[in-house]
């Protein structure tokens, strides 16, 4: 099977990339740290340097590519903004390296989905309460989630299947920057198994872990203020 796995030089992605290998498959590995893709190209994986907000770069590396049978879009940024001041530039180098760069990778791999094929993108937990400081990540993840909705609706005539992975904290290089505890943190060996078992079973949402998501959700019925309220509280436990 061919798999093209994007932001797979760091966390989620690069051990997915790793697994998928060691299993068989051809695993196209994109990202942009040289060192990370060096080290996946020397394990025999097939690697692109690139920088998915690029439209052109993303255009030209990926119009060799084969036709494809798994697509995970995995390239992603967190950036908080702080109580005192609102950083345009961090909210739009956020919401354009989430969910805007997820549709120059569409269009340069839409013809290249086979069929049938699956095509999965990863959301995050973050999108079902209003969690301070996370206005960026969250509507990127919430983006993320209504566009998976949308393009099943559009690809499934193609035999083209589409999944939300939602994870909550996995322990990954970006992860550890945050300044606040972090329920349920699981490993990104255990998020990858999670993640290759849900598609397997062609699930439409792949989301850990089961506690924590579970939680979020009934949080998430509870009115608007409330939720508010609930989120407040949790930062200032936090502080």
């Amino acid at each position: 099977m061919n798999i093209l796995i994007t932001g797979a030089t760091s966390g989620i992605g690069y051990q997915l990339a790793l697994d998928y290998h060691q299993q068989g498959h051809r695993v196209y590995a994109c990202g942009r740290n040289q060192e990370a893709l060096k080290t996946l190209h020397e394990l025999g994986l097939k690697t692109l340097q690139v920088d998915v907000t690029d439209q052109a770069q993303v255009s030209e590396l990926f119009a060799d590519l084969p036709p494809i049978q798994l697509a995970i879009l995995a390239a992603g940024t967190c950036q908080y903004h702080q109580y005192h001041q609102f950083n345009g530039k961090d909210f739009a180098n956020t919401i354009n390296t989430n969910l805007a760069a997820i549709g120059y990778q569409l269009e340069a791999l839409w013809l290249k989905l086979d069929s049938p094929s699956q095509l999965a993108m990863v959301g995050s937990l973050a999108r079902y309460l209003p969690f301070t400081r996370a206005g960026a990540y969250s509507a990127s993840k919430a983006g993320i989630w209504q566009l998976a909705n949308v393009l099943r609706t559009d690809l499934a005539p193609r035999q083209i299947s589409v999944h939300c992975i939602e994870p909550g904290f996995v322990d990954t290089p970006m992860t550890r920057a945050n300044d606040f505890k972090m329920p349920g943190m699981i490993s990104v060996q255990r998020a990858a198994k999670l993640i290759q078992k849900g598609l397997k079973k062609n699930q439409q949402q792949i989301a850990f872990p089961k506690l924590l998501y579970w939680l979020l959700k009934v949080l998430s019925i509870l009115p608007m203020h409330w939720q508010n309220s609930i989120c407040r509280m949790l930062a200032k436990r936090g502080d």
